[in-house]
């Protein structure tokens, strides 16, 4: 299971699942596989997940199923609040099965900081340096 921001996402890769991109959404992704032999295969399952705050309010989240070439994972997207810590409870229970697999983290995702535009970067040139160091020095 992995968790990103959804506009880390290509807006190809959004457009196609449905994903809103957006610096206050996040995308939970979740892949169950089994080996067979050499290779793994992944599984279809019925899954269930939860967001809970660190304050205790809880949040039921409905996971959507992708299949595509011969593979199947499982997704969904909700909002957040960056820089605040939450808890994903993911229970998954394979088809042909009667034991859930279970799994529960602890996220954290950062919002970037705001690019700096030309307007607003410090512009340094050569000339101004060496006009500096000249006068600092009395060198050049």
């Amino acid at each position: 299971a992995n968790v990103v921001r959804s506009e880390v996402l290509s807006a190809s890769t959004a457009m196609r699942h449905g994903i809103e991109r957006a610096s206050d959404r996040a995308v939970l992704n979740l892949v169950i596989l089994e080996r067979q032999g050499k290779r793994q295969v992944t599984l279809p399952a019925r899954v269930t997940a939860s967001t809970h705050n660190l304050i205790g309010q809880s949040e039921a989240i409905e996971m959507r199923a992708i299949r595509a070439n011969g593979r199947v994972s499982y997704f969904v997207t909700f909002g957040f609040a960056p820089l605040r810590n939450f808890r994903i409870t993911m229970t998954a229970l394979p088809v042909g099965t009667n034991e859930p697999l279970e799994i529960e983290f602890e996220v954290r995702l950062l919002v970037p900081p705001p690019m700096r535009t030309p307007a607003t970067t410090p512009a340094f040139t050569l000339s101004a340096l060496l006009r500096d160091a000249q006068a600092a020095t009395g060198f050049l």
